[in-house]
């Protein structure tokens, strides 16, 4: 839970803004752009396809920002 700490609260737009590439958009489910996290989260273990795709799109490590340093 602490991993997803800086998501609590926020909505998916402002997720992908601070944390994740932005290419996301692309393949990020234009329903979920202005949903809370947990709203996501909710509705992917209720079995909604695109709920689950914007929370893999969430949390999957592969779409994290890249710091260059």
């Amino acid at each position: 839970m602490s991993a997803l700490g800086p998501y609590i609260g926020k909505i998916a737009s402002q997720i992908i803004t601070e944390f994740k590439k932005g290419s996301i958009r692309t393949e990020f489910p234009a329903e979920y752009l202005e949903v809370t996290y947990e709203k996501i989260e909710a509705d992917a273990k209720r079995g909604n396809k695109n709920a689950k795709t914007a929370k893999k799109l969430l949390t999957d490590s592969r779409f994290d920002k890249q710091s260059k340093t």
